[in-house]
């Protein structure tokens, strides 16, 4: 499985999995797994030596990432990126400690457009379920964020969220 993840771009420095430039990834193996890292669980970000090359067509589709320090996944740079029926829980230690974060590093100017972050369960973290900071045209929908302790989502720039909470079957739309 390794050999296999680091010819189709991916690589994992024992701390957290990266997703690097302009990688074309779609990983749909049921139980990958990234769990107990001291940073990210998750990354998919640009390679800081090429600026103008992020990853892009990626999508993580049943995937968990538990008991992870600083985020369960964080979305860095990219465009057409999907987050479909994966779980993300128990992020915890290192600020923002999110279970998806999508921030863009300074001096943001990096890509990072497109996220569709579908199907998903994020809960029990530490920090947000869900951060979207300097994001364009992406959007959450039909996920279940619920019992994380700074709250469920946190927003910086217009996005679209779709959740529902399963204890009230309450629906919210923020455009």
């Amino acid at each position: 499985m390794a050999t296999e993840l680091l010819t189709q771009g991916m690589v994992t420095n024992g701390d957290m999995v990266f997703i690097l430039q302009e990688t074309r990834l779609l990983l749909t193996r049921t139980g990958v797994t990234a769990k107990n890292f001291s940073g990210d669980g998750f990354t998919i970000e640009n390679n800081l030596n090429a600026v103008k090359k992020v990853p892009y067509k990626v999508k993580l589709d049943r995937v968990t990432a538990d008991y992870n320090r600083r985020q369960g996944l964080s979305i860095i740079g990219g465009t057409n990126i999907k987050i479909t029926n994966s779980t993300f829980k128990h992020t915890e230690g290192t600020p923002s400690s999110a279970g998806i974060a999508l921030e863009r590093d300074k001096p943001y100017t990096f890509t990072l457009e497109n996220v569709v972050i579908r199907h998903n369960r994020i809960q029990n973290n530490a920090g947000y379920g869900l951060i979207f900071t300097f994001s364009h045209h992406s959007r959450a929908e039909y996920s279940i964020i619920r019992s994380n302790k700074e709250g469920g989502v946190f927003l910086t720039v217009p996005t679209a969220i779709h959740c529902m909470e399963t204890k009230s079957s309450a629906t919210a739309d923020i455009s």
